[in-house]
């Protein structure tokens, strides 16, 4: 009768028939170890597109705890009638070569056509505009006090836009 042999073990090397344990790699070791959030974080950083895309949620996440701050506007005042005017585009050197960031200012007309307010740049004025300046207060964070903006928006009466001088 024949004598059954047992079969090799996973965790011997067969070949050399020394019933010595195989030699795993560091790659291994560290797979057969790892969590399965490591695994999927590991799968997940060879994806360039879900890269992208998790930076873009990032910004996305880092514009909402600076809300306040970013906005170019106080949320509490309605500007119902100059809600819909184009932004204007910063100049950064005048006509006399003079450097230093401005808009020009706007002037609203009634078209006889349709009744609407028009806007229209008035190149003759010029509205400066200073970056990190004062603007409406509010909480940076919920509990810092602050009124700094990016971009300081001059007040003619109740606008608070750069873009539109005082009564028109």
């Amino acid at each position: 009768m024949a004598q059954l042999v047992p079969a090799p073990q996973a965790d011997t090397d067969v070949a050399s028939g020394a019933g010595a344990p195989i030699a795993t790699t560091i790659a291994e070791e560290r797979v057969s170890v790892a969590s399965q959030w490591q695994l999927m974080w590991w799968r997940f950083r060879k994806h360039k597109l879900a890269m992208v895309a998790a930076v873009v949620v990032m910004i996305f996440y880092v514009a909402v705890l600076f809300a306040d701050f970013l906005a170019y506007s106080d949320p509490e005042v309605s500007e119902a009638q100059r809600g819909l005017i184009a932004p204007q585009p910063i100049h950064w050197i005048d006509n006399d070569g003079n450097f230093g960031p401005y808009v020009h200012g706007l002037s609203g007309k009634r078209d006889p056509v349709t009744f609407k307010r028009v806007y229209a740049p008035d190149p003759d004025s010029k509205v400066p505009v200073t970056f990190f300046g004062h603007g409406f207060e509010y909480k940076l964070f919920g509990f810092i006090p602050t009124d700094r903006q990016p971009v300081e928006r001059r007040r003619w009466g109740q606008s608070g836009r750069i873009d539109l001088p005082d009564g028109h």
